[in-house]
């Protein structure tokens, strides 16, 4: 009967173990969720071509007149923007374009280093 008895609190023991792991393990599940969901809205971004041909409008220039294109989604800072960099004619044209409407936060040309 002891024996029994050991047996059944030592499963006891066991399973509220078992139970106070799962918790933090589905807690951690939960927290990663946002970050999954944060990707799905990413189809309702107007994407890095149009954010590229909005730059390029917006200057006047050519696509086929640039080179060292480069087009990166800048999730930490600000409003969620695309920042579109390129160069020509001696100059380095940056935009930040918004990825969600696509207008124009802010933009400057320098001279190329």
């Amino acid at each position: 009967m002891l024996c029994k008895t050991i047996i059944g609190t030592a499963s006891a023991i066991a399973l509220a173990m078992t139970l106070g792991v799962a918790g933090p393990v589905h807690a951690q599940t939960a927290k990663t969720t946002p970050r999954h969901s944060t990707s799905q809205s990413q189809s309702s971004y107007i994407g890095g071509d149009a954010a590229m041909k909005a730059a390029l409008k917006h200057s006047g220039i050519p696509e086929r007149d640039t080179y060292d294109m480069d087009v990166d989604l800048d999730t930490d800072s600000g409003p969620v923007h695309y920042d579109v960099e390129f160069k020509s004619d001696g100059l380095e044209y940056n935009y930040d374009i918004d990825a969600m409407t696509g207008e124009i936060i802010n933009f400057h040309a320098a001279v190329d280093d």
